[in-house]
């Protein structure tokens, strides 16, 4: 799983418990903490983002990636997806970025066309 820099931080932040899981459950370190997302529940609620499911992040994270100019190829290895196509379904290109697209492709051909000056 690749992390950025902040994430790796707050990893590196857990108590080792020398297992595979990232945040473990008190009574099973073996496991992940709670089926119930109580975890989940207290981070969002916190951060002022009731309603926010858990799964919103994964799409927020791709919609951000590709905003940024990340490729969809790189999203979807980021994402662990082995198809575009799924990909696709989580990053959502907003007007302002199909617009901005326009514009520089636009931009590109009329130069092809005219030369530069």
């Amino acid at each position: 799983v690749h992390l950025s820099a902040d994430a790796r931080a707050v990893i590196d932040w857990q108590p080792d418990g020398g297992g595979a899981v990232v945040f473990p459950s008190p009574v099973n370190p073996g496991r992940p903490y709670g089926p119930d997302l109580r975890l989940w529940n207290r981070v969002r609620d916190r951060a002022g983002l009731s309603g926010v499911r858990l799964h919103d992040t994964r799409h927020t994270y791709a919609c951000q990636a590709v905003m940024n100019g990340v490729p969809l190829p790189v999203v979807a290895r980021l994402l662990g997806h082995r198809q575009l196509r799924m990909t696709m379904r989580y990053a959502h290109a907003g007007d302002r970025e199909v617009v901005a697209a326009a514009e520089r492709i636009g931009a590109a051909i009329s130069l092809a066309l005219d030369g530069p000056d």
